[in-house]
């Protein structure tokens, strides 16, 4: 059976994940609304696109183009369909992972045909557990996106496509995907909206250590007219002058601490990453 320290140390080190996770989450909320605003941006323009695309055909019933074939006549089960399945290289990504891999796996099962396309570690990891072929693997993408990365898979699968190795890419998992994101988001707005409701505790308790070092600053002047009154007891003066030195400096330390602790929880007011790192590593056992 367990001591009581032991059980002591256990409830500690549990507390001090907690906060980790917590200040975590935070700084995730700040990448998600970045990526919100982008998908925001973006799908205007993809959409609008798509409705003259439809438009064009409606009017223009004998234009031909492969990129137009609808494959109508191959019931869907039956045709080749590609899939792309981007997960993250670790983890640490709430449920995104799991998520993103139960969908594929559901909609490979609805497939006698198909091609699986894989962007990231845990994803490839998975797939092999499961025994479930990958054709083809794109390594470093998730970790360092960019349009020239992006090109060079979008050349591969229109090539597959031209080769009629491919019938289409399924276009329900970019929606079910956006779908995931903004559950996500909700989530996390949630926990910048708790943070809210906590800040007012942490700005008195900061008001509070002020009041609390302008009296020991105060005790220190008394301290001095005494020590210059009483000089057969400086020494005991001086350590008590230290001693109030000392908790000032704790009390100035706990008031930074929180300040840069709010301005994580906070989304960090745009500071760049690597500041944002040193806010996360300098100050996450803070508060709880």
């Amino acid at each position: 059976m367990a001591s009581a320290k032991e059980i002591q140390d256990r409830m500690r080190s549990i507390k001090d994940t907690l906060k980790i996770t917590n200040a975590m989450y935070m700084i995730s909320s700040s990448k998600l609304k970045k990526s919100k605003k982008m998908l925001a941006d973006t799908e205007p323009y993809f959409y609008t696109l798509q409705s003259e695309m439809s438009r064009i055909l409606r009017h223009l019933p004998d234009m031909n183009s492969i990129y137009f074939k609808t494959n109508a006549e191959i019931p869907e089960r039956k045709r080749k369909a590609g899939y792309i399945v981007i997960t993250a290289d670790k983890g640490l990504a709430g449920s995104y992972n799991h998520n993103i891999l139960k969908i594929a796996e559901e909609e490979l099962a609805k497939r006698d045909d198909y091609k699986l396309f894989v962007l990231g570690e845990l994803g490839r990891h998975y797939f092999e557990q499961k025994g479930i072929n990958i054709d083809k693997q794109f390594h470093f993408v998730v970790q360092d996106p960019s349009l020239s990365r992006a090109r060079r898979i979008a050349e591969d699968l229109l090539k597959l496509y031209h080769e009629n190795q491919l019938d289409e890419l399924v276009e329900d998992e970019i929606l079910r995907l956006r779908d995931i994101i903004l559950a996500e988001g909700e989530r996390y707005n949630k926990i910048i909206k708790d943070w809210s409701k906590k800040k007012p505790l942490y700005e008195r308790q900061i008001q509070q250590l002020n009041d609390r070092i302008l009296s020991l600053r105060q005790q220190i002047e008394d301290l001095i007219i005494e020590r210059i009154n009483d000089r057969e007891h400086t020494q005991v003066f001086n350590n008590m002058i230290t001693k109030r030195e000392d908790e000032i400096a704790k009390l100035d330390k706990k008031i930074s601490d929180l300040r840069e602790y709010d301005k994580i929880c906070t989304a960090n007011g745009g500071l760049p990453p690597a500041v944002r790192r040193k806010l996360y590593y300098d100050h996450i056992f803070l508060v709880a």
